[in-house]
């Protein structure tokens, strides 16, 4: 049994065994992977750890290979990380504080013109009366 811990890991055990012929990794962690016939949970990664692997590429001269290899992570992962990173900071891509204000402004606009439609009618319908 091997104990892992690190930024992305909270004390993580893993264990090696054989089962029905197949080498079945069991962990005890975030991404729990129990039996070959089941399906993976995905990890979620904070922010600061996605900023701090790309970092590790852009600051430190890590190949992307290498340190996804250290973080535990794949390789892809990392990359699609820098290319986000680097989208938000050029302006291209939203981050996550515009894409929430975004959101809510468009509620905002979207309950703004359910009012005015109410208002518009019931302008109408006491200009009706009125005649």
């Amino acid at each position: 049994m091997v104990w892992r811990s690190g930024p992305g890991f909270s004390d993580t055990k893993m264990k090696w065994s054989t089962k029905s012929g197949h080498r079945v990794k069991a962990v005890n962690c975030q991404n729990e992977v129990t039996d070959d016939n089941r399906k993976r949970k995905r990890s979620n990664y904070t922010e600061d750890f996605k900023r701090d692997a790309v970092a590790l590429v852009t600051e430190q001269g890590y190949k992307i290979s290498e340190a996804a290899r250290s973080l535990d992570v794949g390789a892809n992962l990392i990359g699609r990380w820098w290319r986000q990173f680097e989208e938000e900071a050029s302006g291209v891509r939203l981050s996550g504080d515009e894409r929430k204000e975004l959101k809510r402004l468009r509620k905002e606009v979207r309950q703004l013109r359910m009012e005015k439609e109410i208002l518009k009618k019931a302008s109408q319908f006491f200009a009706k009366e009125m005649k």
